[in-house]
């Protein structure tokens, strides 16, 4: 069976190498892998499609052992894809590749989901289009099987029920830091970004904006937190690519969703939050007039943003008051100075009165009334 599909794999490798056209020239693929060999298998006949087309094809594997390495090498024998090695770490993987990335547009192909080249292409005329940071799509949910699922709700199914008759949405600023905010509202903590591999991004941003790397699993729900303010989003509202819905991992058994959002999201969520509030203005968008209406699943986010604001207000008030107590301390130094001075002043004025009635004394009475003292 094995030998069947590679096999099948060469076949379709020199069908491949006969289209010379590079039409994804301008397109850098970053492939993290990390002992997935079955989901690479799957992903192989669709991408074969069009990765030889592509400027280059950066393969990021961490110390695979069950033969992913191997597979890629065999199934993709194109001159533009190179094959590194390094430590385990997700976004570690994701950011190494985006920085070795030479081509103006990065497309990020996760292990298991994959993108038809029709779909690339209209990604990639969308980003041509409308000069953005980052084009998001929805994919194609796929179960453990690798069939059709109707999957979970993600944030930009809410703009596809609200926008129907709209191919591309453009968002930025206040409106996308909104969006952003209100995706990211627990119990749910999506990410605006959606899949990754149903998205094109600017390589220059993701250069100069890597994926956290400490925040586990949630890295691009951080990233898209955090990045949302400078960000210039079209969201394309046609399913591009498929998405394998994986089982829930291990990783975060132990935690709930609000001790997995306090610990990685909470801060970030509330500075963008502080950023949102200063920008709105009375006519603001739907977006933010939807977020802040949208109290029943984000009250307790509200609830800690408002203790943690009044806690730093409290701080800086007690701040400006040591340093009030202090200049107080100071003035009343000084008043306890001037206050002895003035008391060694009376003493003297005292000393000296008693010392004229002395010598008053010893004037004769006859000559103090011709005095007249």
């Amino acid at each position: 069976m094995e030998k069947a599909f590679l096999e099948k794999t060469a076949f379709q490798v020199t069908l491949c190498q006969r289209n010379s056209e590079f039409m994804f020239e301008h397109i850098s693929v970053i492939m993290p892998t990390r002992n997935c060999r079955p989901l690479i298998a799957h992903s192989v006949p669709v991408l074969q499609e069009w990765l030889p087309k592509a400027g280059e094809v950066i393969v990021v594997d961490s110390d695979s052992t069950d033969g992913t390495r191997e597979l890629i090498a065999s199934a993709f024998p194109f001159p533009n894809v190179k094959i590194y090695n390094r430590p385990p770490g997700l976004y570690a993987a994701w950011n190494f590749g985006i920085q070795t990335a030479t081509r103006p547009v990065t497309y990020i192909s996760t292990a298991g989901d994959a993108i038809s080249e029709r779909d690339l292409t209209a990604l990639d005329s969308v980003f041509r289009s409308h000069q953005v940071d980052v084009v998001v799509s929805p994919p194609q949910f796929l179960d453990n099987d690798f069939r059709p699922n109707s999957g979970r709700l993600w944030p930009i199914h809410r703009l596809l029920e609200k926008k129907a008759d709209q191919d591309v949405i453009l968002l930025s600023g206040p409106d996308l830091v909104a969006f952003a905010l209100k995706a990211a509202h627990p119990p749910c903590i999506n990410n605006w970004l959606c899949s990754s591999a149903s998205n094109l991004y600017r390589t220059e941003y993701l250069k100069g904006h890597p994926f956290p790397e400490d925040a586990g699993h949630g890295a691009d729900t951080l990233f898209g937190i955090k990045n949302a303010r400078d960000m210039k989003a079209a969201f394309y509202l046609h399913l591009c690519g498929t998405f394998v819905m994986h089982p829930t991992g291990s990783h975060a058994h132990h935690l709930s969703r609000d001790e997995i959002f306090d610990i990685y999201f909470l801060r970030g969520y509330q500075e963008e939050l502080r950023w949102l509030v200063e920008q709105t203005v009375p006519d603001c968008s739907v977006y933010i007039k939807e977020l802040f209406w949208n109290i029943e699943p984000g009250l307790e986010i509200h609830k800690r943003a408002a203790s943690s604001d009044a806690l730093a207000l409290a701080e800086d008030q007690n701040s400006i008051l040591r340093f009030k107590n202090h200049d107080l301390q100071g003035k009343v130094s000084q008043l306890k100075e001037r206050n002895a001075s003035l008391k060694e002043q009376l003493a003297n004025a005292k000393q000296k009165g008693k010392q004229a009635d002395l010598v008053l004394k010893k004037v004769p009475k006859w000559l103090r009334r011709w005095l007249c003292i």
